[in-house]
C-alpha cells in the first residue's frame, strides 16, 4: 500500500495490464485505489475516495455469488446462506485481492499503513469490491461479472472449500451439543513470550471436563488444535492428513469417522464446496473416492 502521489499513468498502466483490462476512464480505476485516508493527508488532491465504489463493489460482488450458487446448487435457502457467508467474508475478499496482486496499488495515509493485519484485510476487501465496482461503471454490467467470474469466484471457492473441509471447532461443537448437551469452551491457559513472539496456550472444557489442549501463536490458532486434539481423543475422529491437494481432502471427506461426524447440513455444505470447486475436482480423484462420494451423493437423493 502506498501513501506518496506517484504519477497516476504509471501505476494504473500497470495495474490494466496485471488485470488485463482497458479502462477508458482511467480515473474511475484511481478513485477505486484512493482511501478516504490517503485525501486526509494530501489536502491538494481533487480526486474522489473509494467509498462509493465499495459500496456498489459490494452489492455487484454479493449478486455474481448468489446467483451462481442458485444456479449451481439445488440445496435449501440456508445452506446458500452459510456458503455466501464463507465465500464473503474479509479474510476471503483479502485472500482473493492479494491472489490479484492490487494492495501494494492502494494509496493508503500514512495512519493506515501501520494498522494490524486485522484492519489490512479489511483494507484489501473493501478494495477488492471498489475495483469490482470500478469496472462496472467504466465497462458495464457483462464486462463486470465476467471479471467476478474469471477472476474471482474460482478463488472464492477454493478458499470456501478450504474452510469447511478444515474447520474442527465446528465439529466439535456438534458432537460436544450431542453427548453433553452444550458447547465447549475455551480458556487461554497460558502466555509466553511478549509482542510479535507470544505463544497461546489454550483448553477446551465443557464444564470442569477438558477436552483437549493446543498451542499457537494466536488464541485461535490454539483453539483449533485444542478441537483437534479433543475430536481425536473423545470422539476418535481421525485427523485429517495433510489436504496440500485434492486427493486428501476427498479423503477427508470420504472417511467413514469424519463422515459420520460432519453429517446434515454439514455434510450438505461440504458436498456443495467440492461441486462447486468444479468437476476437474472430481476427475482428479482415484476411482475408489469417486465412488464413495457419487454413493453418498445417491443417498441423499433418495426419497
Amino acid at each position: 500500500m502506498r501513501g506518496d502521489l506517484m504519477d497516476n499513468d504509471t501505476w494504473v498502466r500497470e495495474l490494466q495490464n496485471r488485470l488485463d483490462l482497458a479502462f477508458s476512464d482511467p480515473t474511475v480505476l484511481v478513485e477505486a485505489f484512493t482511501h478516504r485516508s490517503f485525501l486526509n493527508e494530501n489536502r491538494g488532491y481533487s480526486g474522489e475516495h473509494n467509498e462509493r465504489l465499495e459500496f456498489l463493489g459490494d452489492a455487484l460482488l454479493g449478486l455474481c455469488v448468489k446467483a451462481h450458487l442458485h444456479s449451481s446448487l439445488h440445496e435449501p435457502e440456508g445452506v446458500m446462506s452459510t456458503m455466501c457467508s464463507m465465500l464473503l467474508n474479509n479474510q476471503s475478499l483479502a485472500a482473493v485481492a492479494k491472489s490479484l496482486g492490487i494492495p501494494p496499488y492502494l494509496r493508503v495515509g500514512r495512519s493506515e499503513q501501520e494498522n494490524s493485519d486485522r484492519a489490512q484485510n479489511r483494507l484489501a476487501a473493501n478494495l477488492l469490491e471498489a475495483l469490482i465496482a470500478a469496472v462496472y461503471v467504466d465497462r458495464g454490467h457483462e464486462t463486470a461479472m465476467k471479471f467476478v467470474a474469471e477472476w474471482i469466484l474460482p478463488e472464492l471457492l477454493h478458499q470456501a472449500n478450504d474452510e469447511v473441509l478444515v474447520n474442527p471447532q465446528g465439529e466439535l461443537q456438534k458432537l460436544a451439543r450431542q453427548r453433553y448437551g452444550e458447547d465447549p469452551q475455551h480458556r487461554v491457559l497460558a502466555i509466553f513470550g511478549a509482542g510479535h513472539n507470544r505463544r497461546f496456550t489454550v483448553g477446551l472444557f465443557v464444564g470442569n471436563k477438558q477436552l483437549g489442549t493446543g498451542e499457537g501463536w494466536s488464541i485461535k490458532a490454539a483453539r483449533k488444535k485444542a478441537a483437534q486434539e479433543a475430536l481425536e481423543q473423545h470422539f476418535d475422529v481421525a485427523p485429517p492428513s495433510s489436504r496440500s491437494g485434492h486427493q486428501d481432502e476427498a479423503m477427508f471427506f470420504a472417511s467413514p469417522p469424519t463422515r459420520a461426524a460432519v453429517s446434515g447440513e454439514a455434510a450438505r455444505i461440504i458436498k456443495a464446496a467440492i461441486f462447486l470447486e468444479g468437476s476437474a475436482t472430481f476427475k482428479a480423484l482415484d476411482q475408489s473416492v469417486q465412488l464413495k462420494i457419487a454413493t453418498e451423493l445417491a443417498k441423499d437423493a433418495q426419497p
